[in-house]
């Protein structure tokens, strides 16, 4: 989630022993592998599903053959470069602040997806956003969203124009935002 939220290039996976420590045992394997600029959570689960269960085998025949050479895992941080928090995800954690650059909420929405989902209030209920498109426009307008009724619906960041494409209002099942604006009328 939050290598995608924060607008990191890249991802991966590591193996080490545990200790007593949470998560801060002695290295034994890393592989990474790049973050596509629009790829989703889902996505990058897929590919580090394959590329974990790589490198777990990989682990393996290392530990059974004598070979794993595990290193503290301060050695394995690049000089000058700290660490980011990754805190638990909640409800709360997940709704999209929209005075945030389109790249922020673009690069937010697509770590959420599909799982727990970035979302939003129109019309006073929930709306999950699983896709989009972000768009730098000068157009100004008061307005915290516009749509044309048919073919977008359009939410105003602090540099531009987010566009969803994938949606699921409250109660309602996940949708292409053309199918969704078939059947909804704003309260205005």
């Amino acid at each position: 989630h939050w290598a995608i939220i924060n607008g990191e290039k890249e991802t991966g996976v590591t193996t080490f022993f545990i200790n007593e420590e949470i998560d801060m045992g002695n290295i034994i394997d890393q592989e990474c592998f790049p973050i596509g600029p629009n790829a989703s959570l889902g996505e990058i689960h897929d590919e580090m599903r394959a590329i974990g269960a790589s490198t777990l085998c990989h682990t393996i025949l290392k530990i059974q053959n004598n070979e794993a050479q595990a290193h503290p895992q301060e050695n394995w941080i690049v000089k000058g470069v700290i660490p980011t928090p990754a805190p638990k995800l909640s409800k709360e954690v997940a709704q999209i602040n929209w005075n945030q650059s389109g790249q922020k909420v673009h690069d937010f929405i697509r770590g959420l997806s599909p799982f727990p989902c970035a979302w939003t209030l129109l019309d006073g209920k929930q709306l999950k956003i699983y896709s989009g498109q972000f768009k730098i426009d000068a157009q100004t307008t008061e307005k915290e969203w516009i749509s044309d009724g048919k073919t977008f619906l359009k939410f105003k960041t602090k540099d531009g124009w987010y566009e969803v494409t994938s949606i699921q209002m409250e109660g309602k099942k996940k949708m292409e935002v053309t199918e969704f604006l078939r059947g909804w009328r704003p309260l205005e």
